[in-house]
């Protein structure tokens, strides 16, 4: 009887180990990219095309076109929370009109913006009340948008509806933010303005030179020792 024991373990860094086992739930688009037996036929009803009202697959290819042909808050369901205020002028009012930095579900602190006060009352009058019940004690980083991290890159090109010849970017990369844990890690599209940085070509550069060394490293010692028990 043989046992065949690994020689892998130990092979890759600690912050790697921690980068892969903290963004195990953030992989890529599943896989299996089966459609639901009707999205064909459901499709005809959408009216962004790849999208199926019933199919799991399509949903998520929809978000995705949604995504790159509307922006990023088309995907979002609306303001998260409130972290400041300003008093701003306008040309066609007299006097000066408030404005709030607002945070949207499941998007980045990059993605944050400025909406006017009656914008914000009838996008989330709750996230509204709250902030002027409790703004004295409501802090924002700027460094919150700062990417510090790349973790991981994934395809766009398979996705129904994206041509890879002529869609203007063909990566989403995992982004972990300065100052913030995992959990706040997002999905962005390298056609991101912030991505086009020298830091962030920099963060791209350390990425690609830790994914080739782990394949090294993995490559080369992806031995087994026989053990005759």
């Amino acid at each position: 009887m043989l046992l065949l024991t690994s020689l892998m373990e130990g092979t890759i860094s600690d912050e790697e180990q921690s980068d892969k086992k903290d963004t195990e739930h953030f992989k890529e688009l599943k896989v299996d990219r089966t459609h639901d037996a009707n999205c064909m036929i459901s499709k005809q009803d959408d009216k962004i095309e790849g999208e199926s009202k019933d199919c799991s697959i399509c949903k998520q290819e929809g978000n995705l076109l949604r995504k790159m042909k509307l922006g990023v808050h088309a995907v979002s369901e609306g303001v998260e929370s409130v972290f400041d205020a300003r008093e701003c002028s306008s040309d066609n009012e007299v006097g000066k009109k408030r404005e709030y930095l607002v945070k949207y579900k499941d998007l980045a602190h990059v993605h944050n913006r400025w909406i006017t006060e009656k914008q914000l009352h009838l996008e989330a009058p709750v996230a509204l009340g709250r902030f002027k019940k409790n703004w004295k004690s409501v802090s924002w980083k700027t460094e919150w948008s700062l990417p510090h991290r790349l973790l991981d890159k994934r395809i766009l090109a398979e996705v129904h509806g994206i041509d890879e010849n002529h869609a203007d970017c063909h990566y989403e990369w995992l982004v972990k933010w300065t100052g913030l844990g995992y959990s706040h890690v997002t999905w962005e599209l390298e056609n991101a303005s912030f991505l086009k940085s020298l830091e962030a070509v920099k963060l791209m550069t350390d990425y690609e030179i830790r994914h080739q060394q782990a394949k090294k490293e993995i490559s080369d010692t992806s031995q087994f020792i026989c053990i005759d028990l």
